[in-house]
């Protein structure tokens, strides 16, 4: 049966013309970005505490127990007792960080797309990001960290690193047999260095970078089932090597630069292959679970947002803040793999 409908807008030919020119979500999309698994806490790499005015996170060191201080006794001689030493350690928290956006009163009442919703998310993933880089470097910089003692007691071994020589990452570690027998080879000297200075070796991490990831391919007994059933080729799955799980984690290949923070010197650190230090293809951790972790965090206020309207200029004034601080702790739960020039 053929109806009439009223085609009410149609101008001419055109029988749109008077309907909206673009269809879509209200919502602004984003593409994938840097996640921030330290910072939310699913990889448990950061010891975080709540510190209220005026109170630093404190944490107290003992040295390590010296065999030798266990004496045969003679009766009717005077024991005498052995010192021990101990090191404070604290977490200050940094100045307040802030992301913060304007926007005007004639875009928003023009405008059919959420903004002010959308920024709350960007903001907050804004100052995730820039902790999540801080944590990065940290984590490395734990891993350098020399050997502590006092008055001729040690309070701990320092980090643990494995760092070779080589013109670049692709030099020591090619896109071949060679690359992924080098860093296996690697993997176990590291886990073997964190066994020698007794770190646990139930709940080893190991963080490695896309490249390694790739290069590792070449190695089959990584994927045999002759000694593991853990890691599958086909599907890029490896889960564990030389006893740490693996965590594929692409904010480990951004630490390839000079960071020179001008505000936190603390978050500064030379990761260039022909820097100080090198550049690092994997960060590792263990210990966790027995309440030492190789950063600490204070916070005094978490994440906190505002919408304010500000009327002599016209404007909606968006701000996210938070107010904490990082810092290294038990540096000698950290590992590194990395690549010097000399």
């Amino acid at each position: 049966m053929l109806t009439n409908p009223n085609r009410y807008l149609t101008t001419g030919s055109d029988e749109r013309s008077l309907a909206l020119k673009k269809e879509f979500s209200n919502l602004t999309v984003q593409a994938w970005q840097m996640a921030t698994p330290m910072f939310d806490g699913s990889l448990p790499l950061i010891a975080s505490k709540q510190v209220g005015p005026g109170e630093p996170f404190r944490f107290i060191m003992e040295s390590l127990v010296d065999p030798n201080d266990a004496k045969f006794h003679k009766t009717g001689t005077t024991i005498t007792g052995t010192n021990r030493e101990f090191v404070e350690g604290t977490i200050t928290s940094d100045q307040v960080i802030v992301t913060a956006n304007e926007t005007g009163i004639e875009d928003d009442t023009i405008s059919d797309i959420n903004y002010r919703m959308n920024l709350a998310n960007s903001q907050v993933q804004t100052l995730k990001q820039r902790y999540e880089g801080y944590a990065n470097r940290l984590h490395y910089s734990a891993a350098l960290s020399a050997a502590v003692t006092k008055n001729g007691k040690t309070i701990h071994n320092g980090g643990n690193l494995v760092r070779n020589v080589a013109a670049t990452v692709a030099t020591r570690y090619p896109d071949s047999t060679t690359g992924a027998d080098n860093f296996d080879t690697d993997a176990h000297i590291l886990a073997e260095t964190m066994t020698n200075n007794f770190v646990p070796e139930s709940g080893r991490i190991m963080r490695i970078t896309p490249y390694i990831a790739r290069i590792l391919r070449h190695r089959t007994s990584l994927f045999s089932r002759d000694f593991t059933s853990k890691n599958t080729l086909n599907s890029r799955v490896i889960t564990e090597i030389a006893g740490f799980m693996v965590v594929v984690d692409p904010n480990i290949a951004a630490l390839s630069s000079n960071f020179v923070d001008p505000d936190m010197s603390k978050y500064s650190i030379d990761c260039r292959v022909a820097g100080t230090n090198g550049q690092p293809v994997a960060l590792c951790t263990a210990g966790v679970m027995e309440g030492k972790a190789p950063i600490g965090q204070a916070v005094r206020m978490g994440v906190t947002g505002s919408l304010d309207w500000e009327t002599r200029t016209n404007t909606w004034f968006a701000k996210t803040q938070m107010f904490l601080g990082m810092d290294k702790m038990h540096v000698y739960t950290a590992g590194a793999i990395a690549v010097r020039t000399t």
